[in-house]
């Protein structure tokens, strides 16, 4: 095949070859790549315009201490260190008990 699917031709200047060795039209990938910027853009200006300003509450003179919102939320528990997760070494009786039935 000397074409894409959209009619451009295979050159070496058009082509593009990966690793696994297909070849893209370089033009096609361009016109992908415009179409999909164009649609990020078009998302990000229309989640902005919809998008309204939260509103602050007045500040209020509180104790030292006391939050206005309840209290903070707890931190997550640590996730364990890998060696944390395995199994702890055997003993010596349970390694003559191995020993024993090998």
């Amino acid at each position: 095949m000397t074409a894409c699917a959209q009619g451009h031709e295979y050159t070496e200047a058009n082509t593009y070859r990966q690793p696994t060795g297909e070849r893209h039209c370089r033009e096609c990938m361009r016109a992908a790549t415009r179409r999909y910027q164009a649609r990020i853009r078009a998302e990000k200006k229309a989640a902005s315009a919809n998008t309204e300003k939260p509103t602050v509450p007045e500040p209020t003179k509180l104790p030292l201490g006391i939050v206005p919102y309840g209290p903070y939320p707890k931190l997550p528990r640590r996730i364990p260190r890998w060696y944390e997760l395995t199994a702890p070494a055997p003993t010596v009786k349970e390694l003559e008990l191995i020993r024993r039935l090998i």
